[in-house]
């Protein structure tokens, strides 16, 4: 029962603390919700459905329940809603990456490292939230 409380908590713990920081930075609020509804919201669902349950199951198949591991695969699952955000604007999810390849490491990184950071807080959070709700570390009975 917990870990379906959050799948469907964890995903909207980040659209709505956007949705709070559009509002506070005197976005109309129509726009914030648009934005939040419309865009980020899906795109938070589409993550979960797409990576976060296939990786759920293959941890609890694993066992690894550790909080640490939760929040490195937090990070893996942010660059996977990256490529869903560029793939959902018609960009090729790996266009972005690839494109500062041939400029040489440092523009590379700081795609990766500074213009990604957004979504991987966003995965971070929504991991971190689904592992308080569930607490896959604690046993639990069948």
């Amino acid at each position: 029962m917990r870990t379906i409380i959050g799948v469907i908590l964890a995903p909207l713990v980040m659209p709505v603390l956007n949705l709070i920081y559009l509002l506070a930075i005197k976005h109309s609020g129509m726009v914030a919700v648009s934005v939040t509804v419309g865009f980020i919201l899906p795109l938070s669902y589409a993550t979960m459905i797409l990576a976060g349950l296939p990786t759920l199951y293959i941890l609890r198949k694993t066992h690894l329940n550790s909080l640490s591991v939760y929040l490195a695969l937090g990070l893996l699952l942010g660059l996977v809603g990256d490529m869903l955000m560029d793939w959902a604007f018609g960009n090729n999810p790996f266009g972005g990456w690839l494109s500062y390849l041939h400029l040489g490491a440092q523009p590379l990184l700081h795609q990766l490292f500074i213009e990604a950071s957004q979504v991987w807080i966003f995965g971070i959070v929504a991991t971190l939230s689904f592992w308080l709700i569930v607490r896959p570390d604690q046993t639990q009975t069948p």
